[in-house]
């Protein structure tokens, strides 16, 4: 699918997700924010909480 970006976790213990999803829900230290497919590419510092992460066909 044409829709999807390349997404990856990665913590001072390595990467502990990678893979293709559509969409991604973040919690950041100033807010809440959600990426997809063109959006500008960013490193961001994160607060604990949920990470969404929607698939082609799934949400985990």
């Amino acid at each position: 699918m044409d829709n999807l970006i390349s997404f990856e976790i990665v913590t001072p213990m390595g990467v502990i997700y990678q893979g293709e999803v559509k969409s991604v829900t973040l919690p950041g230290s100033e807010g809440e924010f959600g990426v997809l497919k063109g959006h500008a590419a960013l490193v961001s510092s994160l607060k604990s909480g949920v990470i969404d992460i929607e698939k082609a066909d799934l949400n985990h």
